[in-house]
């Protein structure tokens, strides 16, 4: 409005009618801005707890692959650890001093090497058994 349309509005009826406008715009602009901050606020809060839930599934998921792969790990650690053992009773069997008192090499050494890579081989990835 220009500002002559202002003081003669003020000329005409009086200051009061413009305190009491002024106040109750206030007031008025007071009570949506809060309304919208109350808005604000819960759709902030339904974000957060979508996101927790969200969150707590996927801490819950890893949670569970986690169990699942320390299982795995401590059985590949126990199969390795039956192959070596198997491994170093073939390997000892193989190393002999060659003299006259030399004797051919027991196949039960190899045998239970042979068997102990057949049982483990569950619990080892493929790319072992690949020369």
């Amino acid at each position: 409005m220009p500002a002559g349309i202002i003081e003669q509005y003020i000329i005409t009826y009086g200051l009061i009618p413009v305190i009491i406008f002024v106040i109750l715009f206030s007031i008025l602009k007071y009570s949506i801005n809060s309304k919208f901050n109350v808005i604000r606020d819960r759709e902030i809060a339904n974000l957060k707890n979508s996101y927790e839930k969200e969150l707590e599934s996927i801490k819950h998921q890893l949670q569970l692959e986690h169990a699942k792969l320390s299982i795995v790990y401590e059985s590949q650690k126990t199969s390795f650890q039956h192959i070596i053992t198997a491994m170093r009773e073939a390997i000892e069997a193989v190393v002999q001093t060659y003299d006259e008192s030399w004797v051919p090499i027991d196949n039960k050494y190899f045998s239970n090497f042979n068997k102990a890579m057949y049982q483990e081989s569950l619990f080892i990835e493929k790319k072992v058994f690949v020369p």
